[in-house]
């Protein structure tokens, strides 16, 4: 997992994550030697994109293992561009998978594996600001400085 905030990667590490990487002021080809330092040579077999920065998608690949996969999740808006080398796509085997709309059984799957899970994983941190919806313009600002992990609005 990488992020640029170290309390974000503390919380992942109470949900299963093994490995970590803060990939503040790292140079891109820092961040693909750690991974591979991590993996022993080889790469991910899955990379996601959550956070809408579109700039971020040929870095994830190149993190890839050969044959490895990589989901697109965040940039659900459209002038999201970027560039990347369809030759390595196609030369390391490389799957590349968008996903945006889901069906009410997806949402059905979601609340079942929280209450089945609930006891395991400490989804109640997660949100870590809320906010009456007056202060709205408030719970905007916290969610844009990305200090939070999630700002909730409640009526």
């Amino acid at each position: 997992m990488t992020d640029i905030l170290d309390h974000r990667l503390e919380l992942i590490k109470e949900f299963g994550a093994t490995d970590t990487i803060n990939v503040r002021g790292m140079e891109d080809e820092e961040i693909v030697q750690a991974v591979f330092d991590l993996t022993g040579g080889f790469g991910v077999d899955a990379a996601m994109e959550v956070a809408g920065v579109s700039e971020i998608i040929p870095l994830g690949l190149r993190c890839l293992r050969i044959g490895g996969r990589y989901v697109e999740i965040g940039c659900v808006f459209h002038g999201a561009y970027f560039t990347y080398d369809a030759g390595d796509i196609a030369f390391r085997v490389l799957t590349i998978k968008g996903i945006h709309n889901y069906d009410t059984r997806h949402l059905q799957r979601g609340i079942d594996f929280l209450a089945q899970t609930s006891d395991i994983f400490p989804f109640y941190k997660m949100v870590t600001h809320k906010f009456s919806l007056d202060q709205i313009n408030q719970a905007m600002k916290v969610a844009q400085a990305r200090e939070a992990i999630r700002v909730a609005i409640f009526p």
